[in-house]
């Protein structure tokens, strides 16, 4: 009997915890909302001039980075140029599915490549699955593992843990890549959470298969995870 109620118990605790954040999630949805455009814009500017200054990126050869969307999101658009200036690899996503492991990262040839590239549903570009027989797209297709992983969300905290927006796919993907560097006896990729000070919060809901980041760049701030005591 002390298994099954330990068992019950756990149970509860998740379905709280996931409970916790999707009352959270909808919260960080109506602030984030509200942010005017002048302000974001700025705002954003700083957050990715702390990326760029980072040591992790300076060295990195190739760098995975979201598009943003045209509102209530730090805006990479800067960030994704200056990358490209600085002669990075650069990947974004691409999401073929509804199932959280259907997300790859394609690499984008050039600037004019990911300006031509169309909006999804919610406004960010976004690569068109290729036709069969297309060259291989994804660092994936093209046996490539990337060095930087630059990641969104709805909320950070301080312990540089993340609330993401509920459908997995940056969880499946981060942890695919560190098993992929792992077996190919590579360090581990740099983590970065990109946002906006309006995003940081005391802590926010973790679960098992949250994954801590290395840093979190915001316009006044870059956070890094506590040390272990």
């Amino acid at each position: 009997m002390g298994g099954v109620r330990l068992l019950a118990s756990c149970s509860l605790a998740l379905s709280a915890q996931r409970s916790d954040k999707a009352e959270l999630r909808a919260r960080m949805r109506g602030v984030l909302g509200a942010l005017a455009p002048l302000p974001l814009a700025s705002a954003s500017a700083r957050a990715c001039q702390r990326a760029l200054e980072l040591p992790a990126l300076e060295r990195a050869e190739s760098v995975s980075i979201f598009l943003s969307m045209p509102s209530a999101e730090c805006q990479t658009d800067t960030l994704v140029e200056e990358l490209f200036r600085r002669g990075k690899a650069v990947y974004v996503p691409r999401v073929d599915g509804k199932h959280a492991e259907q997300m790859s990262m394609v690499r984008m040839e050039s600037i004019e490549q990911l300006r031509a590239l169309e909006t999804n549903r919610w406004g960010i570009p976004e690569p068109h699955k290729p036709p069969p027989g297309a060259p291989p797209a994804t660092a994936e297709e093209r046996g490539e593992l990337v060095d930087v992983v630059i990641v969104p969300a709805l909320a950070f905290d301080r312990r540089c843990y993340r609330l993401g927006h509920g459908r997995g796919y940056y969880d499946a993907f981060l942890a695919r890549v560190l098993l992929q560097r792992a077996q190919a006896r590579l360090e581990r990729p740099a983590i970065i959470g990109l946002g906006l000070q309006e995003q940081l919060l005391d802590s926010v809901p973790v679960l098992d298969h949250d994954i801590q980041l290395d840093c979190v760049c915001l316009p006044e701030c870059v956070l890094h995870p506590p040390e272990a005591s």
